[in-house]
């Protein structure tokens, strides 16, 4: 293959990461994930706008849904309308498109490195914070559940929150992790342990290299408000067995469409699981203990 035929192959699969959108045409550069050369064709006329930075509202860091809906084809407004912004005003990046093509089921792939065991109490002045995520793909909704129980295995609260406009499932664990994240800093968490099972997301918080993917809006603040938010934060994967609570919570939560959260206590639907999660862990500690009570 000549130099020329692969630097075209290459050009092929570079996109633009949204940051303010500035420097992006929104008719003749690729920035949109999913479309042919990841572009959005014109319909016709002469567009009133040229620019990606003018659909969006600047002082709130979101697309004007107005906006989108007067310039774009319904079905394209709505998928545009998914695409995450940074909340903080960042130069836009161009990126290699592929990155962001990740099977969700990539997040169930074993690692050495990844901590399989079931919850664990934090010890100390640790709080652990649980999350999970369900996603309802023809509405394009999704809902993350978080519990937090302290390093005891005491329930200190638990949350619901239903999101809109995802437009895929992998980015749900992100939002997740960025709701997980902002709520500890909102309760006055310092030092937290933070445990989800999309190994992807999980990777992508501890690693310092820059994010091309489309999740990297929800990776970057999470990442900030980690940085600025807590004393001391951990992140760590943990097998779907081991979040079935967390997983119980953004299910229901997801079915019932609302958001909710409990200071000191779980709902009734996720009561019995919690039962049943503390007698095994206190189970595991007899067995540690060589067959003795603590």
């Amino acid at each position: 293959m000549s130099i020329c035929a692969a630097r075209g192959l290459l050009q092929t699969g570079l996109r633009w990461r949204i940051g303010s959108g500035n420097n992006i045409k929104i008719w003749d550069d690729a920035w949109f994930p999913k479309l042919p050369k990841n572009r959005i064709q014109m319909s016709g006329g002469n567009p009133s706008i040229l620019l990606v930075s003018e659909l969006n509202n600047h002082q709130e860091r979101m697309w004007d849904e107005h906006l989108l809906t007067m310039h774009l084809e319904e079905e394209i407004a709505e998928r545009v309308h998914c695409i995450p912004i940074a909340g903080n005003l960042e130069e836009d990046m161009i990126v290699w498109g592929r990155s962001f093509q990740i099977d969700g089921k990539q997040r169930k792939l074993p690692t050495k490195s990844v901590e399989s065991e079931r919850r664990r109490p934090p010890e100390g002045p640790f709080l652990k914070v649980n999350l999970n995520a369900a996603f309802k793909g023809n509405v394009r909704r999704s809902c993350t559940g978080i519990i937090i129980r302290n390093w005891e295995g005491q329930v200190v609260g638990s949350k619901t929150i239903v999101n809109c406009h995802i437009l895929t499932s992998f980015a749900i664990e992100a939002i997740a992790c960025l709701r997980a994240v902002s709520l500890g800093i909102y309760l006055g968490i310092r030092e937290a342990l933070v445990e989800g099972d999309a190994l992807s997301v999980i990777k992508k918080m501890r690693s310092y290299n820059v994010d091309g993917s489309v999740i990297a809006a929800y990776i970057h603040d999470a990442k900030k408000k980690k940085a600025e938010g807590f004393t001391r934060c951990s992140l760590r994967h943990v097998h779907r067995h081991a979040n079935r609570v967390a997983n119980m919570l953004a299910r229901e939560g997801l079915r019932r469409g609302g958001s909710t959260y409990l200071e000191g206590c779980v709902s009734d639907f996720v009561r019995d699981e919690m039962e049943n999660d503390r007698c095994e862990r206190r189970f595991r500690e007899i067995e540690r203990n060589g067959g003795v009570p603590l």
